[in-house]
């Protein structure tokens, strides 16, 4: 779990998803009776997006999943016999929000090569900081229409293909809610917070009122015999949640980047409440039964609470953000954080196994989707 320097560097990633990509496409043998290409934005350094990747391998388990990758490398790979519909069953185009067009020319590449393709709890829209809230989708219709399936993330994501005139997706809930624990972590003795913040890399955390408001709230409740707990998912988050969280008796080494995922699960359930600013510390903490208040910087974030009926337990990371969030117009940040730690401290037990069920209910639909296309890839 120690943090990588590396990690910071520019280009890091990219190198490292290169050489893993390379590996398991040129000098591994796949044995699996069915392959499965997926496009996704894993093995770059955010657990959240990683654990996206392990959610699929682990839905079809006996089948072998490959990163793919973009068009003019897996031409080249077909020329070997390593990509194109005659090596691999179907193409899934995966968890997070990747229908928007950063995505658009490498799916347009598998489906001219004649690769079946389907999407797996995928969003729709801005998948971040680096692009605006409102993105150009008028490309994806004539896409989709040549989709095996097309499932999608939440309600939100839906509805924006229905405005663009596409209407046969279905909702079958975030990929990383089929990772939902068997049952939900046990309800803390001593109350624990757990404080997930990731800000664009230009900005600090003191910018954002909600943050300072989390901030103060975090003393307080540390002085009121609360454990605070960092929550990070990529590098990139140690220094705002450290900054969030500044002054509190926490150990540095808590502040690394967690390597792999069962680590991760006791430190999430552990908690009472978590309060997330990457959309995945969300999704995970309702895998193991925990309420999370959303920091809510996009449309994914709220789309993915609106699945869970969770859409009281946002507060907007700025103005921009607060204009797009109906449903909570009268309340302000300090009631919605306020209720949220009454509910998940007053009515632990029930709340708990209500997120958790939540969870496991998403899960079922998803396995059921994948089941319905692997059935139609092995045909």
């Amino acid at each position: 779990m120690e943090y990588d320097p590396l990690a910071g560097r520019f280009g890091f990633f990219e190198l490292h998803k290169a050489g893993l990509f390379l590996r398991d496409r040129l000098l591994r043998s796949p044995s699996a009776p069915l392959k499965f290409g997926y496009i996704g934005a894993h093995q770059k350094g955010n657990l959240g997006d990683d654990v996206l990747f392990i959610a699929a391998c682990r839905l079809l388990a006996g089948s072998d999943v490959l990163t793919y990758g973009p068009p003019r490398l897996e031409s080249l790979l077909s020329a070997v016999g390593r990509s194109g519909p005659n090596y691999l069953n179907s193409l899934i185009l995966g968890g997070g929000t990747l229908i928007n067009p950063i995505w658009t020319e490498q799916v347009r590449g598998a489906l001219a090569k004649g690769i079946p393709v389907w999407s797996l709890g995928t969003g729709v829209g801005s998948c971040g900081f680096e692009q605006p809230w409102e993105i150009e989708l008028e490309a994806w219709p004539e896409l989709l229409n040549q989709f095996q399936s097309i499932g999608v993330r939440g309600p939100r994501s839906k509805k924006a293909l229905e405005d663009l005139g596409f209407r046969t997706s279905e909702v079958i809930g975030d990929l990383a809610l089929s990772l939902a624990r068997d049952r939900p972590h046990a309800a803390p003795a001593r109350p624990r917070l757990g404080v997930n913040i990731t800000i664009p890399q230009s900005r600090r955390a003191e910018d954002y009122a909600t943050l300072r408001r989390i901030g103060a709230l975090a003393n307080r409740l540390e002085k009121e015999g609360w454990d605070i707990v960092p929550i990070i998912f990529h590098p990139g988050d140690i220094a705002p949640t450290r900054d969030v969280l500044a002054g509190l008796p926490i150990d540095p080494k808590n502040f690394a980047t967690p390597r792999d995922l069962n680590k991760l699960w006791p430190r999430l359930g552990s908690c009472t409440l978590t309060i997330a600013g990457r959309l995945h510390a969300a999704v995970l903490s309702c895998c193991a039964g925990v309420p999370s208040l959303k920091i809510a910087y996009r449309d994914k974030c709220l789309d993915f609470m609106d699945s869970m009926e969770l859409s009281d337990w946002r507060v907007p990371l700025e103005s921009e953000c607060e204009g797009k969030m109906t449903g909570t117009a009268d309340s302000t940040i300090d009631q919605v954080v306020d209720r949220a730690l009454g509910v998940a401290a007053d009515r632990s037990a029930e709340i708990r196994e209500e997120v958790w069920s939540r969870a496991r209910n998403w899960k079922a639909i998803t396995e059921a989707y994948v089941k319905r296309n692997v059935e139609l890839s092995r045909a």
